[in-house]
């Protein structure tokens, strides 16, 4: 379902002048404007709201420092709410990704503290991927893997649907075919459900006294059981 709400992102919201930075006296002036217009934030999960007029979507990919330091006190000046995308792998640490373009300046993301006081002003949080890799310079032998919500699990499609409209959502077939369109071999495609408290208890101890059994807390089922979609994909296709 199509719903006609604007989204505004931004990367950087600092006083420097980089190539992807929008200065912290434009973004309020941005802000003010939008208040003045009569708009309203709301998060991605509020997008399936049946009353779209003066709505608008304000998010923030990589979640750097300068987000926490100059973004939080504008939105709560304008009683705003906005979504910010994290690099799951790199809280703490800097936009390693970027290290090779030629203007590179290290940037501090956010750290564990502060994308819980992200999180406890009410601000949305997103995952912007693990590493941020660049799927274009993935090395011929490497495997990736991809997870979605599973559309032939029913609950979980329509529960997907009500919290995350703009998501995409597909069936194990309907994700093979793109994958293999798009020039990758698919290695595995499976659905997986939570384990429960005993199972996961399990895991960690096997884990632990073998040190070669991997811990995923996750158990492997079937398409009318499994929330999950996992692919496991490898760069070019089928020789």
């Amino acid at each position: 379902m199509y719903y006609p709400i604007p989204v505004l992102m931004y990367h950087n919201i600092s006083k420097e002048k980089n190539y992807t930075d929008v200065d912290v006296k434009a973004f309020h002036n941005q802000m003010k404007l939008m208040k003045k217009m009569g708009y309203e934030a709301v998060n991605l999960n509020k997008m399936n709201s049946k009353n779209v007029k003066k709505k608008f979507v304000i998010t923030f990919d990589d979640a750097y420092q300068n987000i926490h330091t100059y973004v939080i006190p504008i939105l709560k000046e304008l009683d705003y709410t906005a979504t910010c995308f994290f690099v799951c792998n790199y809280i703490n640490k800097f936009n390693y990704w970027d290290i090779n373009n030629k203007n590179f300046k290290k940037m501090p993301l956010m750290t564990d503290t502060q994308l819980k006081d992200w999180k406890n002003n009410d601000f949305e949080v997103g995952s912007h991927s693990l590493d941020h890799s660049n799927l274009n310079n993935l090395d011929e032998n490497g495997i990736f893997f991809i997870e979605i919500p599973n559309s032939e699990h029913k609950p979980t499609l329509f529960a997907s649907i009500n919290e995350n409209p703009h998501v995409y959502h597909f069936s194990k077939k309907s994700l093979t075919n793109i994958v293999e369109k798009a020039g990758y071999t698919v290695i595995s495609c499976d659905y997986f459900r939570p384990a429960s408290i005993f199972e996961g208890g399990i895991k960690k101890i096997l884990k632990n006294h073998t040190k070669k059994y991997p811990y995923y807390p996750r158990i492997l089922t079937d398409n009318k059981s499994g929330r999950d979609l996992r692919i496991l994909l490898k760069k070019g296709k089928k020789k």
